[in-house]
């Protein structure tokens, strides 16, 4: 018996910018920079378009994929655009070093409804060794001038989470391991009391950093697998629709290096292409545990992290 089609997902991803500003060392967009641009007005329109035409309105948007999103000059435009549409959410993720005065009042009041910036390491030293063209000081520096400009303007929004990553210990990863968690419980202390005063308006949250697919440049870092028991659904790929800035699909925000291509939106329909034969047949084989090259290089499928050369 043939599965019913997949509903197109209410989970939108449009990548803004193929380009990022840092070179951090656990990211594919870092390590190995691509040719993608920044998404221009005409194409943005074209890709709304799209959903206007059919009478979709994405529940979330999500205006990142690996590239730096403060990049783009015309973002606020499109969360604006977005949100006059009656999108729910919108969500970035940027590095906060293009966070200035005038940039910050335009993504408030354009309605941004989530905003994750991204620290790394136990340290301030340490996250500017791992994000390369990084400043600590000074990119933290933002985010707090940030917070009191949403003071100043009375406004709520965005949702403001700190997320970092940590190149960790063999030992650490094991314990997380056997506690059925890849998360820490507490941030680093240098995030915690460097933004004692924005505590309460702040989210903060750590992991360890988990291999992107594709990702090649190990450096002197070691690599650790986990046994998992094989998926036959994934979020992702069920719950999301990824669209790049050179209009590749591709199936979710796992794939920074643009390895499975499903269409192309400036060639044929974005409810076409979810329900091509490439597509449906992606997503069932997984459902069946027969996963995609693609897939099993994934840490929904195969959990890998790196970590620092130290014994275990």
């Amino acid at each position: 018996m043939q599965n019913a089609p997949d509903n197109f997902p209410d989970v939108i991803r449009i990548e803004t910018s193929g380009k990022c500003n840092f070179k951090c060392i656990h990211c594919p967009t870092g390590t190995q920079p691509n040719k993608r641009p920044v998404l221009s007005k005409d194409r943005f329109n074209y890709i709304v378009n799209q959903f206007i035409d059919n009478k979709f309105v994405p529940r979330v948007v999500v205006l990142y994929h690996g590239g730096e999103p403060l990049l783009n000059k015309n973002l606020s435009h499109y969360i604006r655009t977005f949100k006059e549409m009656g999108v729910i959410k919108t969500v970035i993720t940027t590095n906060a070093s293009l966070l200035n005065e005038e940039l910050s009042k335009k993504l408030i009041t354009a309605g941004l409804d989530e905003m994750k910036i991204s620290f790394d390491g136990q340290d301030p030293d340490e996250n500017n060794h791992i994000r390369l063209n990084g400043n600590f000081h000074t990119n933290a520096a933002n985010v707090k001038t940030f917070c009191k400009i949403r003071k100043t303007l009375g406004c709520n929004n965005p949702n403001i989470i700190i997320s970092n990553v940590q190149i960790c210990d063999k030992i650490t990863l094991q314990t997380l391991y056997k506690n059925h968690h890849f998360t820490f419980q507490d941030a680093p202390t240098y995030l915690t009391k460097y933004f004692s005063d924005e505590y309460d308006e702040i989210e903060f949250k750590s992991y360890p950093a988990m291999i992107w697919p594709g990702f090649e440049k190990f450096g002197v870092l070691d690599v650790v697998h986990f046994p998992t028991d094989k998926p036959n659904y994934c979020g992702p790929l069920f719950e999301t629709s990824t669209i790049l800035s050179n209009g590749n699909v591709v199936p979710c925000c796992y794939d920074l290096k643009e390895e499975l291509i499903l269409g192309n939106i400036f060639e044929e329909n974005i409810f076409d292409i979810w329900q091509n034969e490439k597509y449906n047949e992606l997503r069932s084989n997984f459902r069946r545990q027969q996963y995609h090259k693609f897939c099993r290089k994934c840490n929904v499928v195969s959990p890998r992290y790196l970590c620092n050369s130290l014994p275990a």
